[in-house]
């Protein structure tokens, strides 16, 4: 039996000299291997290829997984969830600074400007619609990764940003957004951070913004504190 990789030796009968076998590599192959152990031109090659970090493969799946295990509800955001880029939200969601750097060096077109952030409550998907990630990420109070948008410039900001930075609390994220960005907000910052017992957050907006609030404020007060808060404030500026 001949083999295709042997060698037409010893009078041309075929059989290898000595027992012993010889290969050769073909010439595609050898080209293939001093390009994939050049890492300059491995580098660039890859560059141009198509694919994700191995990091990211969880995340896709698990943005699979929720397509598969909730279609009635994902039905409603089905042209959200099946964007690729829907897992940039994914990974803010789930506070992963690192990813979101990795996931933008391989798709760097994966930032939406318009999806949808989500979190998982007991079994079911609570889906609540962001117009980008900055949106997103402050109201979800990550702060290092709003960081990293802002000073990326990738997306853009809204009053939601603060507005439900405020409603959840996450004073870091209102003070940063006070300091470096310049959308503001709405009343509804106070009027929620109000209603959900924010007392640091009501009293950092009172002091530096000047969007004020509605009756809702005062209304839905959670408790004594913010409602001396408010009627303070209301003295002090003559409302209503």
């Amino acid at each position: 039996m001949k083999y295709p990789h042997e060698r037409i030796e010893n009078g041309g009968t075929g059989r290898p000299m000595d027992g012993q076998r010889h290969s050769y590599t073909a010439p595609g192959m050898a080209t293939a291997h001093r390009v994939l152990t050049n890492v300059h031109l491995l580098v660039v090659a890859m560059t141009y290829q198509d694919g994700i970090y191995d990091a990211l493969r969880p995340v896709y799946g698990h943005r699979h997984a929720m397509l598969l295990k909730w279609p009635r509800l994902a039905h409603k955001h089905i042209g959200h969830l099946e964007d690729p880029r829907s897992v940039l939200l994914l990974l803010i969601e789930q506070d992963r600074l690192d990813l979101v750097q990795r996931l933008l060096q391989c798709r760097p077109y994966g930032c939406p400007s318009a999806s949808s952030a989500w979190s998982s409550k007991e079994s079911n998907p609570t889906f609540a619609l962001r117009p980008n990630p900055m949106d997103s990420a402050a109201a979800l109070g990550r702060l290092a990764i709003l960081q990293f948008l802002h000073e990326a410039a990738i997306g853009q900001c809204t009053t939601s940003a603060m507005d439900l930075a405020a409603r959840n609390g996450h004073l870091h994220v209102v003070q940063f957004l006070h300091t470096h960005r310049d959308e503001g907000c709405t009343k509804w910052a106070v009027n929620w951070a109000a209603e959900h017992g924010h007392l640091d957050v009501l009293s950092f907006l009172l002091e530096h913004r000047r969007e004020g609030f509605t009756m809702y404020a005062v209304d839905h007060a959670s408790h004594d504190l913010i409602l001396l808060a408010l009627s303070d404030y209301i003295s002090s500026h003559d409302m209503y």
